[in-house]
């Protein structure tokens, strides 16, 4: 087995006889404690190894100490791996304790041999060696890659933010360095599912990368913690091992909710905009049930998403949820929703997760001011949401979950769109958001807190399970995702890295990892966790056959959006718009996809395409994603492959996805040794041994 790193060079040793390496390794691994004073708010204090006196307890057991904490990192060795664990206890007075970072442990390994594996959204993979900045910043979209900090280091991290959990940004507690047959695994089998950041940095001058660990909990003069475990385990086989063994440690401490069947059959949904934030009705309660839902249907899809529904339309008013007069009345609301399920199709109502309009509710001046998440300054934190540029933006508080009133305002919220109706909830941003400290001392929690963490999960279980008692069919959802909320959420509306339409390097990256630096790597979670059902997210009124594809062959529920007026007549009229259709609009939907595609023809693709799931809904819409194991292909073209077992496991179906854009390639398929059985198209075209450009083809292996 290849050298892995330098903690794991006595791995093999560690599996025997549970020896670890040596003291003097193990000793040397970096670490921090960070401070905060508690009478000037925000002010950190770090105070790292250097600083402490250094006491050996016993073999892999270190004590370090000083006036103003104690530090135990105990290391152990376990099957294949070992384990660190830092308990600190606070004796500075006047502070408290935020997070310990660390032990920073050495991977020493290739990049190109072992490619590191990060959960940012649904997987990110990075595949080469960090050698200048622009390479790795033009990689993908998102601009999660390395980056160059003090000339020290490149760091593997989210633009915005360092990989953190619960949050989309690290959706699940692990990662990997996964070579093509072993790899080293590193997590935190975290049951409390506590805020975490992880990061890996490249040191050129060392040729190595270091794991860092920051573990945040607030520890007041005189408490002790144990920050929770990491796990350093290496494997034999490809990343997919990696994916097992958090799949059962997930699965022994989470129970997910048991979707209901219309869901799992679902293909996805039309996100409408009713109302928009300038007041302007784009889509009256009447036209629901006939004109939208026609729309939907003729696409494939089967549940309406209704933003914007209310008096104050969207992102304007939160939390106040009126029903609009203007729009039709709640008697056509209610009528067009019930109309919608008669019609065999479901529909979802839109509330905010955490946004609080500080302008223009009674709500705000009676309890959102009261209720707002503060800064260590004292000041709100808060959000602006800007729509139109002949409208005013809206300035939100974001909502402190700790508070009980904000809990059973959700409950209510949820209540009235079943009473309504409506098919489910959705408690937007939730899955989106890096857990953050509050310093309210009236919300019934320490000053300060970490909120966002805890407190957002128990509240989206507490929606959950009350409404399952009211009615098991009826669904929450929130936007972006994170395996913490697996336990509430029935599904997420994609907005997460992984989740858009590729762009056409990172579709043929899908195919050869390796032509990019980094990239999407959505398999990894989908593995991981097939259970988890999320949307891919496309903000234009039209989809493209490389999203259509993309979506069927990871497991995505699709959408389309219809956000405004010219969104409304380019799909009931198929009027390709023009910039000027959208001039006050502040962030405008993909034009170039509007104006090049053919509205006839994608409404007419993705029928086809949603059809074919429906046809395989067994294996296609309520199996397993399996992601390529088991599967053998040939092809000369770039042909990707991925096979969903069916729920009854009577058979599995292996998507083909041709992602060229211009030529057709043969292939040569077999599933765990067997021939398909037959195979089939979205078209229903006879059977064939090539795919054409752009084109799926499904394998059923009975």
């Amino acid at each position: 087995m290849k050298k892995l790193s330098i903690i794991l060079a006595a791995l093999a040793a560690v599996a025997c006889n549970n020896n670890l390496p040596v003291d003097e390794e193990l000793q040397a691994y970096r670490w921090s404690v960070q401070f905060e004073a508690s009478d000037e708010p925000g002010k950190v204090i770090n105070a790292d190894i250097d600083d402490f006196a250094f006491e050996k307890l016993g073999r892999g057991e270190f004590k370090y100490t000083n006036e103003d904490a104690t530090v135990v990192i105990r290391w152990k060795g376990v099957r294949n791996g070992m384990e660190v664990t830092p308990t600190v206890t606070n004796t500075k007075e006047g502070c408290f304790v935020r997070s310990i970072i660390g032990p920073l442990v050495p991977i020493d390994k290739k990049i190109e041999d072992y490619n590191i594996l990060i959960p940012n959204g649904f997987g990110e993979i990075f595949t080469q060696t960090p050698k200048a900045e622009p390479e790795f910043t033009k990689a993908n979209y998102t601009k999660a890659m390395f980056w160059k900090d003090k000339g020290k280091y490149f760091e593997i991290c989210d633009a915005s933010s360092v990989p953190s959990t619960p949050c989309r940004k690290m959706t699940m507690q692990w990662l990997a360095f996964a070579g093509a047959q072993d790899g080293l695994y590193i997590a935190t089998h975290d049951p409390d599912f506590t805020f975490k950041q992880y990061n890996v940095r490249y040191y050129p001058g060392e040729d190595l990368c270091r794991f860092g660990l920051r573990s945040f909990h607030i520890l007041f003069t005189g408490e002790s913690w144990t920050y929770p475990t990491a796990s350093f385990i290496a494997y034999k086989g490809d990343w997919h091992k990696a994916a097992d063994i958090y799949r059962e440690w997930f699965n022994s401490v989470k129970k997910t909710p048991a979707a209901p069947t219309w869901l799992k059959k679902s293909t996805g949904w039309l996100l409408a905009i009713l109302k928009q934030q300038n007041d302007e009705i784009i889509w009256p309660y009447g036209d629901l049930s006939g004109t939208l839902a026609d729309v939907a249907e003729a696409r494939g899809l089967d549940i309406v998403g209704l933003y914007g529904w209310t008096v104050g339309g969207h992102d304007r008013f939160y939390p106040e949820y009126d029903i609009c007069d203007k729009m039709g009345g709640e008697e056509n609301l209610r009528k067009s929703l019930k109309e919608i399920r008669d019609r065999g199709m479901r529909s979802v109502i839109y509330v905010n997760g955490q946004l609080l309009d500080q302008n223009g509710t009674k709500y705000w001046a009676d309890t959102g001011r009261f209720v707002t998440t503060t800064k260590a300054d004292g000041s709100l934190a808060y959000e602006t949401w800007h729509k139109y540029y002949d409208a005013p933006a809206r300035t939100h508080g974001l909502v402190c979950h700790s508070c009980d009133v904000w809990r059973q305002r959700m409950l209510r919220l949820a209540m009235m769109a079943e009473d309504l109706g409506a098919d489910g909830i959705i408690f937007d941003q939730l899955g989106n958001r890096v857990p953050m400290f509050c310093y309210n001392p009236n919300h019934g929690h320490a000053v300060p807190a970490i909120v966002y963490e805890q407190d957002r999960q128990s509240n989206l279980e507490y929606v959950q399970t009350e409404m399952t008692k009211i009615n098991p069919e009826f669904i929450v959802m929130t936007e972006g995702t994170d395996d913490a909320e697996m336990t509430a959420i029935d599904m997420f509306h994609g907005c997460t890295y992984g989740v858009y339409d590729p762009n056409p390097a990172e579709t043929a990256s899908l195919v050869d990892k390796d032509l990019l630096p980094c990239h999407a790597f959505p398999q990894m979670l989908k593995y991981t966790l097939p259970q988890i059902e999320c949307t891919v997210r496309h903000p234009s009124p039209v989809s493209s056959r490389n999203l259509l594809n993309y979506g069927t062959i990871f497991g995505f529920k699709h959408e389309i959006e219809t956000r405004y007026a010219a969104d409304r007549r380019y799909l009931l009229e198929d009027h390709i718009p023009v910039v000027e259709d959208y001039g006050n609009v502040t962030t405008k939907p993909d034009l170039n996809l509007v104006i090049n595609e053919d509205p006839v023809a994608m409404r007419i693709y993705s029928k086809q395409v949603l059809g074919l799931r429906v046809k395989y809904s067994e294996a296609l819409l309520e199996g397993t994603f399996k992601d390529n194991v088991g599967i053998a292909l040939e092809s000369d073209g770039p042909v990707l492959a991925k096979v969903f077992e069916a729920k009854d496991k009577s058979y599995s179906a292996v998507v083909l996805w041709n992602t060229s854009a211009d030529a057709p390639a043969s292939y040569s398929l077999t599933l765990n040794g067997r021939k398909p059985s037959f195979v089939d198209t979205p078209e229903g075209g006879p059977e064939t041994s090539m795919i054409q450009p752009q084109a799926l083809l499904v394998a059923i292996f009975k």
